[in-house]
């Protein structure tokens, strides 16, 4: 079978008009997905952040006749250091507790949250 000129343009045509395009814009789109997924937040992560402040606020608010609370709060201040992208936001919350306590769980406490800020304060622009 003898392709003639027109089928050879045709062919091209085909090609380079709709598959290798084709092609690229699904390469470059998986690229900027991926670089996204990558430096944008994660919703997995934000979830976390949220469930870590309800917890950290729930425990706070919790009556002062629980005394079972005191590792869970240091915890979960603790933790607050894995999200520096929040850290605006978790230096504001730290800022506003007031721990009047003398046990062994308020120093700490009071100590943590003097570590999380110097922590998240000394952190450059994520």
């Amino acid at each position: 079978m003898v392709v003639n000129a027109f089928g050879w343009a045709a062919l091209g045509l085909i090609l380079f008009g709709m598959v290798i395009p084709f092609w690229m814009m699904s390469y470059v789109t998986t690229k900027i997905a991926v670089r996204w997924s990558v430096d944008g937040a994660d919703e997995s992560r934000i979830m976390r952040y949220n469930e870590v402040m309800d917890y950290l606020h729930s425990t706070l608010n919790r009556p002062k006749t629980d005394s079972q609370c005191g590792a869970s709060l240091v915890a979960s201040i603790r933790e607050l250091k894995n999200f520096p992208e929040h850290r605006d936001l978790s230096v504001m919350y730290l800022e506003e507790i007031n721990i009047t306590g003398t046990g062994k769980f308020n120093d700490l406490a009071k100590l943590e949250i003097k570590k999380v800020e110097s922590h998240l304060l000394g952190q450059n622009d994520v």
